[in-house]
């Protein structure tokens, strides 16, 4: 017997515009951003991407990592969202 997916929906989820560009003090943005720039050390994630990683253009976006916030974790997830597009079969 074969598992294969018989049904699914889609869902569309918008981001709070304010949240990305701005995090009041304290907060963090989405947590993909930060796992994107673990992963823009992957030339081809950071192609695939087009992610910018220059100071000026992290600072701009208010990406750069916060006091406090352990990048392993970060590390540790985007392997667990790759893992997952694998699993699912999600191409580029």
């Amino acid at each position: 017997r074969r598992c294969q997916i018989e049904g699914a929906t889609l869902q569309t989820y918008l981001l709070e515009k304010t949240r990305v560009t701005h995090q009041a003090a304290g907060e963090y943005n989405f947590h993909i951003f930060y796992q994107i720039l673990q992963a823009a050390n992957e030339p081809e994630i950071a192609e695939l991407l087009d992610v910018v990683t220059d100071s000026q253009s992290v600072e701009h976006f208010r990406l750069a990592q916060p006091r406090g916030r352990d990048k392993s974790v970060d590390e540790a997830q985007w392997t667990e969202v790759k893992n997952a597009f694998t699993n699912m079969a999600f191409s580029a």
